[in-house]
């Protein structure tokens, strides 16, 4: 009998498979090949954390997972009882993602060819990077009798980090996955609605399930996942239960909790000491800032927030926790001087995630400028831990928080009204913006239930509700296209000369 071999990968231990596995597979589950993410054990990335908790939580035995993983080598192996399979990929700038999209699914693909015993594979394909490829994979996967399911993200064609060029490819790729994909799985309503009014006349069908939010609140959907893993239905656990000592029983649910108190309470201790180091580091106190996270790009508007918060009155201070861009912040700095003003303070992003919920639980209040869609994870994480959000009055925005929020627009004075008047709120105010915030995340982002609706959808075709729902209070109007924006405004001609030739299929 062969060893199992263990190795670590993004600090998790990690079950390390043959290279390549002629084994037969069990045939009569479902495979579900999930491409686009760069990988798990997740560190960070909303598709990341997807995949990290599409796999944690699963309840079916019916379905198996396959995640690549964007990698520097051609390792196999298994988490959360995936198959993880990591795609070697070349340092090639901004193509990187797409050369390793088309490498995955081809590789997804070759797989089901060597197991021709699976039958009706499905692909989910994160992104709308390789639409001009996306046709000739289709027939593959129609081949095998599979279906392709692709994610659209948000607008990225509409980035202004991006050249126009670069843009237009967005949008032609984005129509093209449209177009061949069985079935747009959106994580916002606004999306949905975009996709179906754009893409109309390929007849394209959609669906709407939510991303996920605070993983405090599917603390339940954890512990469902991993008893049903144990090999034993509710039943033969209720038999084995009762075949036991109640002394023992007793002893035993003594003893583990004594022992989950004691984890709990020692990495709380390590939390709040990280916490305070963070706190002097940042040369700022617990209650005593603004926060905002993301990265410095001109679509989530730092520079709105910067220049309003230097003109409040506010004695708190501003921390943005980013990745760095010398470039973007030069920039900043020759426009508002915001160097001047000793309450804003840059500081480096934190993936640490119980540091991150630590500093997110005790800012004052969160920024939150984003505004090209759909849902945003650090918004979600923000209601989930913050207690008054100031958010840009953007659909995207008000879809995810409702009236768990306060909102702000980019006129000249906005923000910082709307900053003074968070100083000004009572303690009875702030508790009941943040417990509305609270009860969104409950209602509409639990993991436990997007992880269910997935199921479905993977199992049966389709997930339960309707595939036309809306979000209640999103209207759309003013003669534009179901997104807000004018038809047809990102379109472009001859764009097929951006796409090259970074691999055929």
């Amino acid at each position: 009998m062969a060893q199992t071999t263990y190795i670590e990968i993004e600090g998790q231990r990690v079950k390390k498979l043959p290279a390549r596995s002629g084994k037969r597979t069990n045939a009569g589950q479902q495979h579900v090949f999930v491409i686009g993410s760069k990988g798990i054990p997740a560190r960070y990335g909303g598709f990341e954390t997807f995949a990290e908790k599409l796999t944690k939580y699963r309840k079916s035995s019916r379905l198996r997972y396959h995640v690549a993983r964007m990698a520097e080598d051609s390792l196999r192996y298994e988490y959360n009882e995936a198959e993880c399979f990591d795609i070697k990929t070349p340092p090639i700038g901004a193509a990187r993602a797409v050369w390793y999209d088309i490498a995955a699914l081809r590789a997804g693909i070759l797989w089901c060819r060597e197991h021709p015993e699976v039958k009706r594979p499905v692909f989910y394909v994160l992104a709308c990077r390789i639409g001009p490829w996306i046709g000739g994979f289709k027939k593959r996967i129609k081949q095998l009798g599979g279906r392709l399911y692709v994610n659209p993200d948000g607008h990225e064609w509409k980035r202004r980090k991006w050249n126009r060029l670069i843009r237009c490819y967005w949008k032609w790729s984005e129509r093209l996955m449209a177009k061949h994909a069985d079935q747009m799985v959106c994580d916002s309503v606004c999306i949905q609605k975009y996709i179906k009014a754009e893409y109309a006349r390929y007849g394209v069908k959609t669906v709407y399930i939510a991303y996920g939010g605070d993983d405090d609140m599917n603390s339940a959907a954890g512990k469902g996942a991993c008893a049903a893993r144990g090999g034993r239905d509710a039943a033969e656990e209720k038999a084995a239960a009762e075949e036991k000592n109640a002394a023992e029983e007793k002893s035993a649910a003594d003893k583990k909790s004594a022992a989950e108190e004691k984890a709990a309470a020692e990495e709380k201790g390590a939390a709040d000491k990280k916490f305070a180091e963070w706190l002097a580091k940042t040369r700022t106190t617990a209650k005593g800032y603004y926060l905002a996270v993301g990265r410095l790009v001109p679509e989530n508007n730092a520079q709105i927030m910067i220049r309003e918060f230097m003109a409040s009155d506010t004695k708190r201070d501003f921390v943005i926790l980013s990745t760095p861009n010398a470039p973007f912040l030069k920039k900043l700095e020759k426009k508002l001087h915001f160097s001047r003003d000793r309450r804003i303070k840059f500081a480096e992003a934190v993936y640490d995630a119980g540091l991150l919920k630590k500093i997110r639980e005790n800012a004052c209040g969160y920024f939150h400028g984003h505004e090209v869609g759909g849902t945003n994870p650090s918004l979600l994480e923000a209601l989930a831990s913050t207690e008054v959000n100031l958010l840009l009055d953007v659909k995207f925005n008000r879809e995810v928080a409702g009236v768990g929020a306060l909102y702000w627009t980019k006129e000249a004075g906005n923000l910082a009204d709307r900053i003074a008047a968070a100083d000004r709120m009572s303690r009875e105010e702030i508790r009941a913006i943040g417990e509305r915030a609270r009860r969104r995340i409950a209602k509409a982002y639990r993991w436990e239930e997007i992880v269910r609706r997935y199921e479905t959808l993977f199992l049966k075709g389709s997930a339960p509700g309707s595939t036309d729902q809306a979000a209640d209070g999103i209207k759309m109007g003013d003669g534009r296209d179901a997104a807000g924006y004018p038809a047809g405004q990102a379109s472009c001609g001859a764009v097929r000369a951006v796409s090259g030739r970074i691999g055929g299929v």
